[in-house]
């Protein structure tokens, strides 16, 4: 729950979230009995409630015809509503085969409110969607892709654009508060969409896929087609979480990929090995048995938690791990430079062995550079997200230095 609090609370510097608002959130989450921790209930409920407040007052701005605040207090709305979904299920606990129907009508307030966030943009934001084909062959998913894009100003120059790929239980939507401003505001367009397993596409049976040269090729084809503005020559990726697989991936597989510049934090060259030394992973002569009992005892938050992420694999908690064999891209085979950002508090076991074996099989290039937060700067967790503008920085200066070289 800290953690997932660290997240949101990271988002201040690209204007989803209020300290004090946070803060206040935090304090109403109120440990329901003594001694045990707070419940997923309370954590899902003060973040409601807050979204709510933000979003009344972004309709009362609104109302008053002041685009600036209304466009401002939905982003923050949206937000906390992304917040209150983390540790909820679309099926009631226990009853897999019956809906939860306040995770649907939450979910349709956080997508809501950033679209109304998305139409007061100086340059509004556009949503299209992209239609992917069944690896079976039987035609095209029963739900498109949905994607965005957006450019810094309403001219139609071609620019550099960044393509930005979430992880295993990210939304589009929350990508904007975790990078776009800082984008914007260096002059590259932002581009994101939610893969199979991401956003509400599980709940119409999407669930991860291996491919992910296939969906992403789709979304780049449909962008270049839409999109003018996209400079061909510059257009760089980032994965963030297991978008360090999805992104990757794509470039490795892809007959021709068009990403320019490439980086993650952190890479995760093979899932099923990761996951295996997740603690949801049975121990040596566990019975299944006795490793669901095990999963049972956690605290409720992180158990929900986790059953989210488990749910965008199709699978239950302890299932994760054999859902994720298969899921591997060889670095060999990625034909532009790269950078892995790797947080400085994830350097242990195998997610530090494959940081450096990423790093060792990509193929030679001068501009190719891994590196380590620093924790001095507060900067030691997952994904660096607890300090956006320091991630940023490292990033985008990397990426207009790849770009400006031309010795490759």
């Amino acid at each position: 729950m800290e953690f997932n609090f660290q997240w949101i609370a990271g988002s201040i510097s690209t204007g989803g979230c209020e300290l004090g608002e946070a803060f206040l959130v935090a304090q109403l989450i109120e440990d329901p009995e003594e001694n045990r921790a707070p419940s997923s209930a309370a954590w899902q409920r003060e973040w409601e409630h807050m979204a709510k407040r933000k979003e009344a007052m972004a309709l009362q701005s609104d109302l008053k015809g002041h685009t600036v605040s209304a466009r401002e207090a939905y982003l923050i709305a949206s937000n906390y509503y992304r917040a209150a979904l983390i540790s909820m299920l679309p099926y009631e606990k226990g009853h897999e085969d019956k809906r939860n129907d306040k995770f649907f009508e939450v979910a349709a307030k956080y997508k809501a409110c950033f679209r109304e966030m998305a139409k007061r943009m100086v340059t509004p934001i556009e949503f299209f969607d992209v239609k992917i084909a069944l690896e079976d062959g039987n035609g095209f998913a029963p739900v498109p892709m949905p994607c965005y894009f957006i450019r810094p100003d309403d001219s139609d120059t071609p620019r550099p654009t960044l393509m930005m790929v979430g992880g295993g239980e990210t939304f589009m939507e929350e990508l904007f508060v975790y990078i776009a401003p800082f984008a914007l505001r260096r002059g590259y367009n932002f581009l994101t969409f939610d893969l199979p397993g991401q956003g509400v596409l599980p709940t119409h049976g999407l669930h991860f896929r291996k491919d992910t040269e296939t969906q992403i090729g789709a979304v780049l084809d449909e962008a270049f087609a839409r999109f003018p503005q996209i400079d061909p020559e510059k257009l760089v990726a980032f994965g963030m979480s297991n978008g360090g697989y999805f992104v990757p991936r794509a470039a490795a597989e892809a007959n021709k990929s068009r990403i320019r510049a490439l980086a993650v934090s952190n890479a995760v060259t093979d899932n099923y090995k990761m996951f295996r030394e997740m603690p949801f992973a049975p121990r040596e002569g566990e019975t299944p048995e006795q490793t669901r009992a095990r999963i049972a005892a956690w605290e409720p938050f992180r158990h929900d938690v986790t059953a989210a992420v488990a749910y965008r694999w199709g699978t239950d908690i302890p299932g994760q791990v054999q859902a994720t064999e298969g899921f591997v891209f060889d670095p060999s085979k990625i034909p532009c430079p790269c950078l892995a950002l790797v947080s400085s508090g994830e350097l242990s076991g195998e997610a530090e062995r494959q940081q450096y074996d990423f790093m060792k099989r990509l193929p030679n290039h001068r501009m190719n550079k891994m590196i380590i937060s620093d924790s001095e700067m507060g900067a030691s967790s997952h994904c660096l997200a607890e300090n956006r503008s320091y991630l940023a920085q490292v990033l985008f200066d990397w990426f207009d230095e790849v770009l400006a070289d031309e010795g490759d």
